[in-house]
């Protein structure tokens, strides 16, 4: 019997992951390894204090697997404090449920060295997976050297010399941790992020709008200002879905520029193929990514995606080939790329050859596989 335990992301508990929609896409890859047998039984530890019965409620409806054992935080932890001592003593406090366990995995670095406390205390395999580099994310948003990049700096080398298997989500990931804190290239693998080809996927839908979309966070590493201001520039319409900080300040620039920018709020995961497979092209004009899972899923879905010159993003769209690339960040590099792509005349050509890029990469199976076999290693003697 194999067992997993997944170390969810510091404040992080089951119920936002349903809240804020994305369920459906987290749990994909843990519903898949139960359903081919990679492991047994998979435990989630979580933030929330009633996750377990809002689990007990997801799996009587049919939309939680009965082989995902959630294990809340006890109420007593909650609040700010009380997350940060509670990632120190979950070993101890949930021991019985760690001594069940094959591997810990974390799923992003907030909250990671939980995973080798435990290590350390019951001699469990670590496992640390990141979707993106929390240091080089630091450095790209404040562009200053301060005691937060030194602490995230001084926690990243701990985690990254002292677990047993590390994965992050793209080579320049890779390339950045290497350089910067003296590893081995071969102690970390890349392990891209994932796409559910038999959702995400072309539909075939009679008419697409000839409009740009968005899909995201509206902070400041998506670029929005200048993207909006591109789209007004390129006589263009845009529709964003998504929510955050910049929305009222987004509003305003909007109505300044008389843009045809339109918001259209948060949707569930679930309902994102739809909505990709209305529009005929996709936007992410940010100024830096580790992986951004909306634009591969944009590409399965036969979108022509326009994307900046940028970390990420320039790992994924090929320019002129699936996709076109702004050659920097600016709102005449933008507004450019909009129209090279509006005046493409083998949009057919061009979302194929994506598609095919995403099924060939990206796609849930092939993801599976290559952690499975990263894995194996530690299931010597176990049936």
């Amino acid at each position: 019997m194999k067992t997993l335990g997944l170390l969810f992301t510091r404040n992080v508990s089951l119920k936002i992951w349903v809240d804020s929609g994305l369920l459906e896409r987290e749990k994909m890859i843990y519903e898949e390894q139960l359903k081919q047998g990679t492991y047994d039984e998979i435990y989630w530890f979580t933030y929330g204090t009633g996750d377990d019965k809002l689990a007990e409620k997801l799996i009587r409806e049919g939309k939680l697997d009965g082989r995902i054992k959630v294990i809340p935080m006890p109420a007593l932890w909650k609040g700010r404090i009380g997350y940060d001592l509670y990632s120190l003593l979950m070993p101890v406090i949930k021991r019985k449920d760690f001594k069940r366990l094959d591997i810990i995995k974390s799923n992003q670095m907030d909250g990671a060295w939980t995973g080798l406390i435990a290590k350390r205390l019951f001699h469990i395999p670590f496992y640390f997976r990141t979707g993106y580099t929390n240091t080089m994310f630091y450095r790209k948003m404040t562009q200053r050297k301060d005691f937060n990049l030194w602490k995230f700096s001084k926690i990243e080398k701990m985690l990254y010399n002292k677990c047993d298997l590390a994965t992050v989500s793209s080579e320049h990931d890779r390339q950045y941790l290497c350089e910067t804190y003296g590893i081995q290239k071969e102690k970390i693998s890349v392990l891209v992020n994932h796409v559910n080809t038999e959702k995400f996927y072309d539909m075939k839908k009679p008419q697409r709008k000839e409009r740009l979309v968005f899909v995201g966070r509206l902070v400041e590493q998506k670029n929005l200002f200048y993207t909006i201001e591109a789209v007004a520039q390129a006589k263009a319409g845009m529709d964003i879905y998504g929510q955050g900080k910049l929305q009222e300040q987004l509003f305003e620039v909007i109505k300044t520029l008389d843009a045809d920018v339109k918001f259209m709020g948060t949707v569930p995961n679930d309902q994102i193929p739809s909505i990709l497979n209305d529009y005929k092209y996709y936007i992410l004009a940010s100024e830096y990514e580790g992986m951004p899972k909306t634009l591969l899923e944009a590409m399965a879905c036969g979108n022509l995606c326009i994307g900046t010159k940028v970390e990420g993003i320039e790992e994924v769209i090929a320019d002129g080939v699936n996709g076109y690339l702004a050659e920097d960040t600016s709102v005449t590099a933008i507004r450019e790329a909009i129209e090279r792509a509006e005046n493409d005349r083998q949009f057919e050509e061009k979302k194929e050859a994506a598609q095919k890029y995403i099924r060939e990469k990206y796609s849930i199976q092939s993801v599976l596989d290559k952690e499975k076999e990263l894995c194996s290693q530690f299931w010597e003697g176990k049936n």
